[in-house]
């Protein structure tokens, strides 16, 4: 948000000349004020942390958004044709690919996309429509602006919409306003806007230019453009029956999927409609085994459930992840996801997980070797520690606690582990350097007793 009305000023600024120009200085000298007065370090906390306690990761800086998207894919590809339908994202996509364990559901309102959600809400189709939007209210913006002369009130209002376009599309990247809930209905009216402002204010070069101005002129430029259009439509019906097959599958797969979906939101009865157009699919269509799957957990039949899963683990990696969440506690699927998936670190660390209780010296091997692959996981480093705590090996935990404070401190408890630890070995200026990098209140507690205890024994 702050991005986007950062963008939207500095175009408005730039549309007005040197006048622009000045304050657009004036207005860096005034930022660099505020940041020697607040302190950089608060501006930081305020921007990025906003807040929080845990350290700066990518996961962090954009809060959960990877994940949301990941399992927007996972959507699209099974409602490739109709999507998910305009408002059902938030209640259709965490019961058929979680994002979280455990039984109670995230809220989750939209793909944090715009083009992800129209994608989601409306297929293929539904992406290209919005896609295809944009470029025209861009190619009318970009037209007005070349036309419309520069420091008058038609100018001022031509830079208002591009601005205000702008901080829309910079926000809509890491945010979304679905089209189809009642906020929605703004991005309508702005269309309405960008088309009644420059149907009126671009100048009108004879007849001919007049037609063609506009979204009025699509119909017009339709019949200029017949044979292009005809060309594109061949090419597709070629495409189509050169697929064949596959797009009979997907199409096939989303039929079903939908029906899942309803029957898993609260409409039962369609689940026999699910079952039926599931058994259809193709036996070696890993998607298709992954909704049979999700088919079996809902009607509680665990071993047909487990025989589909173990099918799906043969058959890619793609899904790890989301039997992690699903099937945390399955050894018999996680053991079988390792065999098969030997190099892929959320199979590690699902089986890892399982065993870190009852055998915890297995379940190190498993975190370190899954820690090789993505070293970058503050969580496991966590998970890491902990186990290297059980198994007594003190120095270890601290330094898989402290390579969790590096990668983003998840929970805001990696730091503070390392600095306790580091406390209880007697290594008191490793764990007040561990104290220092945590951006937690208790670990700031624990530093100032920390110092008073030496100051004290001193």
């Amino acid at each position: 948000g702050y991005l986007a009305v950062i963008i939207s000023t500095v175009l408005v600024l730039f549309f007005f000349g040197k006048k622009g120009y000045v304050a657009l200085g004036f207005g860096i000298i005034l930022a660099g004020i505020v940041v020697l007065v607040v302190g950089p370090r608060e501006i930081v906390n305020s921007l990025l942390y906003a807040g929080k306690q845990s350290g700066l990761s990518v996961e962090h800086l954009f809060t959960g958004r990877p994940v949301i998207w990941e399992r927007t894919v996972f959507a699209l590809r099974d409602f490739a044709f109709t999507g998910v339908g305009l408002g059902a994202f938030g209640v259709v996509v965490p019961l058929l690919y979680p994002i979280s364990g455990g039984s109670s559901l995230p809220v989750l309102g939209d793909a944090h996309n715009f083009f992800l959600q129209a994608a989601s809400d409306g297929g293929v189709a539904g992406f290209v429509i919005v896609v295809w939007i944009v470029i025209i209210v861009v190619r009318l913006l970009s037209r007005a602006m070349r036309i419309v002369p520069g420091m008058t009130v038609n100018r001022s209002i031509i830079g208002g919409l591009v601005a205000a376009f702008s901080a829309f599309l910079v926000y809509n990247l890491v945010d979304c306003i679905a089209l189809g809930t009642k906020a929605g209905i703004a991005f309508w009216m702005y269309l309405a806007l960008v088309e009644i402002v420059t149907g009126k204010l671009l100048p009108h070069y004879g007849k001919e230019r007049e037609r063609q101005q506009g979204i009025r002129g699509m119909t017009y430029r339709w019949r200029r453009r017949w044979r292009f259009y005809a060309v594109v439509v061949v090419i597709g019906v070629l495409i189509a029956v050169w697929m064949g097959r596959p797009l009979q599958d997907s199409f096939a797969r989303n039929l079903a999927a939908r029906s899942l979906a309803a029957g898993l939101v609260g409409d039962s009865t369609l689940l026999g409609t699910a079952e039926t157009k599931l058994a259809r699919l193709d036996d070696e269509d890993c998607r298709a085994l992954w909704l049979r799957g999700v088919y079996a957990r809902k009607r509680k039949n665990p071993t047909t459930k487990d025989s589909l899963f173990a099918r799906l683990i043969r058959c890619t990696d793609e899904y790890d992840r989301l039997l992690y969440l699903t099937e945390t506690n399955n050894k018999k699927l996680a053991e079988l996801a390792v065999r098969f998936h030997p190099d892929h670190a959320e199979a590690l660390f699902w089986l890892a997980q399982i065993c870190s209780t009852k055998a915890p010296m297995r379940a190190m091997r498993l975190y370190r070797k899954g820690l090789a692959l993505n070293p970058a996981d503050g969580l496991r480093w966590r998970h890491l520690g902990d186990v290297y705590a059980r198994l007594g090996e003190f120095q270890n935990a601290i330094y898989a606690y402290g390579q969790s404070c590096r990668h983003g401190d998840p929970g805001a408890n990696g730091c503070q582990l390392a600095g306790r630890m580091a406390e209880r070995q007697g290594d008191y200026k490793t764990a007040l350097k561990y104290y220092r990098m945590s951006r937690s209140h208790k670990s700031r507690e624990l530093k100032k007793r920390l110092l008073e205890k030496l100051r004290n024994g001193k």
